[in-house]
């Protein structure tokens, strides 16, 4: 009996798991033929849609997969999303799974600027950004919503917004603990990231080294042919971030990397879009 468990053990599909905002959709990885000296040449809300499928398969979470050699990827990146969006996208695909029953499950956070805050709205969960909404037909009401919201804040409303971050990425790490799941976490921001670390207390967690990882503000991410013309990265930066993130993983944290057998083929299911209640 003892044998066959481990065997069982040793032969364990392994499963990652991906959160984030649109750097975790992998937004950037746009159609080369629709550019031109990296611009649009068609309309960018057209560019974009017509990308999403390349986004999915190009960003990030893809690239580690491989790094990492995981059989199977779970990402539930979406653009624009708040990191309490993010749990309730979790809460909607796994509120009632337990993974780690098939899988060996480690899930990756990267967690997205604390400003953002969510709700759902018509049965969908929402997040309200610190900017106009894209649709131009509720930026009022929008607007007005987030206005609320600042001044419902103390007078730290950072440290209100850090609290609010700290209490959603503690809400997965939990999870993970009594599902037997592996956690990470990274942080777009670098001072939020050093700031949620200090919260956290974790050796489970991770901040990869505090690097800050806003493109326009940390290199390679400053080199043009890293970025997209919208400011995120594309799929050379994702490359560059996915190794950064395989390399750190591999040196603190070996076990998380398979090395017991090498996948037959890669499966990669985007679980991104919110569910309509």
């Amino acid at each position: 009996m003892e044998t066959l468990e481990t065997e069982k053990k040793m032969f364990s599909k392994k499963l990652l798991i991906t959160l984030g905002c649109s750097f975790t959709e992998g937004v950037g990885c746009y159609i080369p033929e629709l550019l031109k000296d990296n611009q649009p040449i068609v309309p960018r809300i057209k560019i974009h849609n017509a990308s999403v499928d390349r986004f999915h398969t190009m960003g990030w979470p893809t690239q580690l997969q491989k790094k990492l050699q995981y059989d199977c990827l779970y990402n539930l990146g979406r653009g624009g999303a708040s990191n309490s969006q993010i749990v309730k996208q979790w809460f909607e695909r796994f509120s009632n799974t337990n993974l780690s029953t098939e899988y060996e499950v480690l899930v990756v956070w990267l967690v997205t600027f604390s400003n953002r805050i969510s709700f759902y709205r018509d049965g969908v969960a929402n997040s309200l950004l610190p900017v106009t909404n894209t649709n131009p037909d509720r930026i009022d009401v929008y607007k007005n919503l987030y206005e609320s919201y600042i001044a419902f804040l103390g007078n730290d409303y950072k440290k209100d917004m850090i609290l609010e971050m700290y209490f959603y990425v503690n809400i997965i790490k939990t999870i993970c603990d009594l599902s037997n799941y592996k956690f990470l976490y990274l942080n777009i921001d670098q001072e939020e990231g050093i700031l949620l670390d200090r919260l956290m207390k974790s050796n489970a967690s991770l901040n990869f080294l505090h690097k800050k990882y806003y493109p326009t503000d940390a290199y390679p991410f400053t080199k043009g042919d890293n970025l997209a013309f919208c400011g995120h990265l594309n799929e050379k930066g994702y490359e560059v971030l996915a190794e950064r993130m395989s390399t750190m993983i591999k040196n603190e944290y070996p076990e998380l990397v398979n090395t017991e057998h090498e996948p037959m083929q890669y499966e990669m299911k985007y679980l991104g879009a919110p569910k309509q209640w």
